[in-house]
């Protein structure tokens, strides 16, 4: 592949070989940059591994403020269950009454009626029979 150690043979394609690479770098350069890369790496790591530990600490209190938000949802729901059935019981109660009242209500109506106009006709009748009275006098 190489004719001369300063002359390489350009790449070929069709060779399927390939290219030889110059032999002037240093294995000093070749280090200093794998540890360059590798502190990188790890800095990076820590970096992810610190967002991990934020992200797994805001999705505790987000879950801890769910349960909490759900708990007080149930404890609503719960008492305006049992004011919702208190509700409808008053107003059963009520209901009840106010059919029981109704007949008793209507019938002593209908009692104070007929003696109004009981009342009124004695009275016609009665102021008739003065009207007499006085007339003939």
């Amino acid at each position: 592949m190489i004719n001369n150690q300063n002359n390489p043979i350009p790449f070929n394609i069709n060779r399927h070989a390939w290219p030889t690479l110059e032999k002037q770098q240093s294995n000093s350069i070749i280090s200093t940059l794998n540890d360059e890369i590798w502190k990188e790496i790890r800095s990076r790591q820590y970096e992810i591994d610190k967002l991990k530990e934020d992200l797994n600490l805001k999705i505790q209190q987000s879950q801890a403020r769910y349960e909490d938000h759900a708990k007080k949802i149930k404890s609503i729901l719960l008492i305006i269950s049992a004011q919702n059935k208190h509700q409808q019981e008053n107003v059963e109660r009520c209901y009840t009454i106010l059919n029981d009242f109704m007949p008793l209500l209507s019938a002593t109506l209908t009692l104070f009626q007929k003696l109004t106009t009981n009342f009124n006709e004695h009275n016609k009748t009665a102021g008739n029979d003065k009207n007499n009275e006085t007339s003939d006098l």
